[in-house]
């Protein structure tokens, strides 16, 4: 299973949480054509705001689409835990 954790902070300041859960991994792949496994090899910003976008969707918060979202935001953070490293530690890539 692919766990990614996404933290989403808003421009008034606030922030935001999520895990993509497999319903919007699987509208990635077949939206853009290609496996997950392509944000480690090719990333492209706007996957992963994409990601962030209809993972919230899928929650039912329904966002404004997709364009006008980004003007709300600020960036969109990878954080990642490894199972091995304490759960206090986690690593974040900003966006």
């Amino acid at each position: 299973m692919i766990k990614i954790e996404l933290k989403i902070e808003y421009v008034d300041g606030t922030t935001r949480s999520l895990s993509v859960r497999p319903i919007t991994q699987v509208a990635f792949e077949r939206h853009w054509k290609k496996g997950l496994a392509a944000l480690g090899e090719d990333t492209h910003v706007e996957h992963l705001y994409w990601l962030a976008w209809d993972s919230l969707r899928k929650l039912g918060e329904k966002p404004v689409e997709f364009d006008p979202w980004l003007d709300t935001i600020n960036a969109v953070d990878v954080v990642n835990q490894d199972d091995d490293e304490d759960d206090s530690d986690p690593k974040v890539s900003s966006v």
